[in-house]
């Protein structure tokens, strides 16, 4: 039986920084802004995590990492999800509890899925097209069945401590840091080491899948 890599769960914000501006986004309080500064911290989580990690990704990995659904799907659905999309946006501005709450989620479900593309990328799985392909199957699956809750307390010390949402990804994304995020990282610091067995539990989970789902591939392969 191959033994279950050990997971890098240590609290490192190289790791965790882009994850979290990505999460802190819904905040913004101008309707589809809050959703570009989102999607431009959400795309640059594996590369952000691989340049930490001195590891080149493969551009086709990192579409697969970033992609939310199939494209024929997207193309077809996508002006009306964008109606919906500002509809929804405006009314969680209107009710500002309501961004609050979907910060918060945001935030832990990044924090989650950013530990595994670290795990991924240290165990060299998105090291071409298709192991990235297994590998992001395995990430969904694993993410379906784990609650993200235990991280929902501090996500929230670190949502409602938020002042300056605009202010704070503005500068992140000229590569400044705000007096905020030094905050914000003190806050998650001293916390972390409370999710050690949650996030082991995470990554075991990740590793059943992906080892499963590459004995399917390679029997298809075999087969064929």
């Amino acid at each position: 039986m191959n033994k279950v890599p050990k997971p890098c769960t240590d609290f490192d914000w190289a790791v965790y920084d882009t994850p979290t501006l990505a999460g802190l986004a819904p905040l913004i309080p101008f309707p589809l802004v809050d959703w570009i500064f989102e999607e431009y911290f959400r795309r640059r989580i594996p590369r952000s995590i691989a340049r930490h990690r001195r590891t080149e990704l493969p551009p086709e990995a990192v579409r697969i990492l970033n992609r939310e659904q199939g494209c024929a799907s997207a193309c077809l659905s996508l002006p009306i999800e964008i109606v919906v999309e500002l509809i929804k946006r405006t009314l969680k501005k209107i009710f500002y509890f309501l961004s609050v709450k979907t910060a918060t989620d945001r935030i832990s479900r990044y924090w989650h899925r950013a530990f595994l593309i670290d795990c991924m990328i240290l165990q060299g799985h998105l090291a071409d097209a298709e192991s990235a392909r297994i590998a992001r199957q395995a990430m969904n699956r694993a993410l379906d069945e784990v609650s993200t809750s235990p991280m929902l307390s501090v996500a929230r010390r670190v949502v409602s401590n938020t002042r300056h949402a605009f202010r704070i990804l503005r500068r992140a994304r000229r590569g400044k840091e705000d007096e905020e995020i030094r905050e914000k990282r003190s806050i998650i610091r001293r916390h972390w080491d409370e999710f050690r067995d949650h996030l082991t539990a995470l990554a075991s989970r990740y590793h059943t899948y992906y080892k499963t789902l590459s004995a399917q591939a390679h029997d298809e392969v075999t087969q064929s």
